[in-house]
């Protein structure tokens, strides 16, 4: 049984800070009795976990005369989960919270190049990106139930964090480049 499950979303452009301020936040609990499968699988952790990560960010894109794009963002990720194994049946199982802490800073710099012709438009960008994170040492040790696959294709290359759910995140130093193309054609 999970419940609650609560997000919370905010998104805020300010001219003061020069950009966009973010926080998201989300609150899981789940329960899980495996004694009652009929399968005799275990589909994860017997007992109660619950989560609450924070998420709050900084995102700023400054562009020049000549049209390099240059977009730099700070975050700060925390995560609280508390795990109980101790069931009905097993009570001398361990309870345990873990906190961790994800700060990132980020630079983007793209140059989009526009090329027309009569009956189309396109837009080659050549893009690199460089995110700076500590290494998390307790991957694996957490309950990871909504993020289990590493979520990973064209369209978030630039991502800051390509896992699928909360449970997981993504750390260390990354460095990214590649080109990012669109085209408009008449018909």
């Amino acid at each position: 049984k999970v419940l609650p499950v609560l997000d919370y979303n905010y998104l805020k452009s300010n001219e003061a800070t020069g950009g966009d301020f973010w926080f998201d936040m989300n609150v899981t609990h789940l329960d899980r009795s495996n004694e009652s499968t009929s399968s005799g699988k275990t589909f994860g952790i017997d007992g109660r976990s619950s989560r609450v990560s924070f998420d709050a960010g900084w995102k700023s894109t400054y562009t020049t005369d000549g049209g390099l794009s240059l977009t730099t963002s700070l975050g700060f990720r925390a995560d609280a989960t508390g795990v109980d194994e101790s069931t009905p049946l097993t009570p001398d199982l361990q309870q345990d919270t873990t906190v961790r802490f994800m700060p990132t800073a980020a630079v983007e710099v793209s140059y989009p190049l526009l090329a027309r012709t009569e009956n189309s438009s396109h837009v080659i960008e050549p893009i690199a990106q460089l995110l700076l994170r500590p290494d998390l040492n307790n991957t694996g040790i957490l309950p990871n139930e909504d993020a289990q696959s590493l979520v990973f294709d064209a369209t978030n290359l630039f991502s800051h964090d390509k896992f699928s759910g909360y449970d997981r995140i993504e750390s260390g130093t990354r460095a990214n480049v590649g080109v990012r193309y669109s085209g408009i054609f008449d018909n």
